[in-house]
């Protein structure tokens, strides 16, 4: 990480005005991610339905991501309202599915929102999900085995 942040110029003004390595190091960092960012959203515009389709699937992996997402998800996604993902669905301006014909419930692709500039939301909150389960999963297993002994 070091090596990384070295790399990292600030302005005299920016070193002028930060008063410790702490200070320089976390706008450094938030300069990186600034650079990360933009790089990210660079490579997504260039990658091909079948790129997106493999880093979908390695993704979808690692944060325990759903092949479908609920009208919930796609709404905060979105940053609109429940009822307009469900007109959304219902006019095919979403890839979805009614779970039940008539029933209101869609299924709704998750890969579709992969270039939407909340999605890096929507992963970080998979992976918190994801890591609650794994912590709660450990923790019944050690009570399992203290009453196993």
């Amino acid at each position: 990480m070091s090596v990384l942040l070295d790399q990292i110029e600030l302005t005299n003004q920016e070193n002028a005005n930060l008063v410790s390595d702490n200070a320089r190091n976390f706008v450094k960092l938030q300069k990186l991610i600034e650079f990360f960012e933009a790089e990210k959203e660079r490579v997504l515009m260039t990658l091909s339905e079948q790129e997106k389709e493999a880093a979908f699937t390695v993704l979808q992996k690692q944060f325990n991501i759903p092949d479908f997402i609920t009208v919930h998800d796609a709404a905060e996604i979105l940053e609109v309202s429940t009822q307009m993902v469900r007109r959304y669905c219902a006019e095919d301006k979403l890839s979805a599915s009614q779970r039940l014909k008539g029933s209101g419930k869609w299924q709704i692709e998750a890969k579709q929102f992969m270039d939407h500039k909340n999605w890096d939301k929507f992963v970080q909150k998979r992976a918190q999900i994801k890591d609650r389960s794994i912590r709660l999963a450990n923790k019944m297993n050690e009570i399992l085995d203290k009453d196993s002994n």
